[in-house]
Order: C-alpha cells, then structure tokens, then sequence
C-alpha cells in the first residue's frame, strides 16, 4: 500500500472513529441547539456586486452565507473532539424574496438531526417584511488538520500535472 492509500485509510479511520465515540454525546447535547446571524443590506451585498444578477436587492450568495453562519452559531456551544469540527456539505436554498439596501436580515439556524451524514439543519431567514428564504443545510465532521492537509495535498498534485 502506498503512502498516499495509507493516509486516505488513516484519514477514513480517523473520521469513523472520531464520529463514534462523539456521536451519542453530541446528539442528546445539540437536538434543537438553534443559532442566529444578523445583517443588514449594504452595497456589496447585492446581486450586481456579486455577479450573480443585474438587480439591486440581496443576493442569494450573501443569504447563503449569512445562513450558514446561523448553522456555525448553533455548534459554537458543541463539544467537538480536539482537532475536530464541521464543514458545509449540503444547502439546499430557496430564496423567497428580495431584500433592499438597508434591510436588517436575520437567519435563524435549527439542529433537525444529527447521524452518520452529519448534522443537519433547518434555516429561516427574515427581514423587516417577514420570511424571506428557507433552507436545509448539512454540516459534516471533519479533522481539521487532515482535512486540510489533504486540501492542499490535492492542489498541489493538481499543479505538478498541469
């Protein structure tokens, strides 16, 4: 086995591992654990900024993020394994309306449930005028470290055949 099977195998077993002896823990802690992000509006927020769109109003990229900060905010009291955290797997978005320059957005981010998958979340986000986007966003656990490590391992192999 080469070095690089060996680190893949080392790095699922570390994820497997990790997962198991933090599962049940973690479970009965963050059921329900819910966090909240705010903004407001401003100018680089929007579509035309972004180069997702010619409208001046909230783009879906910024309520996108600011949903998944929600998600963060809801694990910052979570109890991760030394070197462990998550990184965002899955989002699945629907943006209801717009919002203007100025609006105050608040996305509020729910733990639905928590399994081999990873966790999952149930986000609201509102401005002044109500809901204006949902989403089911998944979160996985990761070892920062490897994770990392392999990123980068990655980019580099992808630069040397290049």
């Amino acid at each position: 086995m080469n070095d690089v099977a060996k680190s893949e195998n080392n790095f699922k077993n570390v994820i497997i591992l990790n997962f198991r002896i933090f599962f049940y823990r973690f479970r009965t802690r963050m059921q329900d654990s819910i966090g909240k992000a705010i903004m407001k509006v401003s100018n680089r927020d929007l579509a035309p900024v972004m180069k997702t769109g010619i409208v001046n109003v909230l783009s879906t990229a910024k309520l996108s993020a600011l949903m998944e900060q929600a998600s963060c905010s809801a694990l910052e009291t979570a109890c991760f394994i030394s070197g462990q955290t998550s990184v965002a797997a899955t989002m699945k978005l629907h943006h209801r309306r717009p919002s203007p320059i100025g609006a105050n957005v608040t996305a509020i981010a729910r733990v639905t449930d928590i399994d081999k998958d990873g966790i999952h979340f149930e986000i609201e986000a509102f401005d002044e005028s109500g809901l204006i986007g949902t989403a089911l966003h998944t979160r996985v656990f990761v070892n920062k470290d490897l994770f990392e490590r392999k990123c980068y391992d990655s980019a580099r192999l992808a630069q040397l055949i290049e």
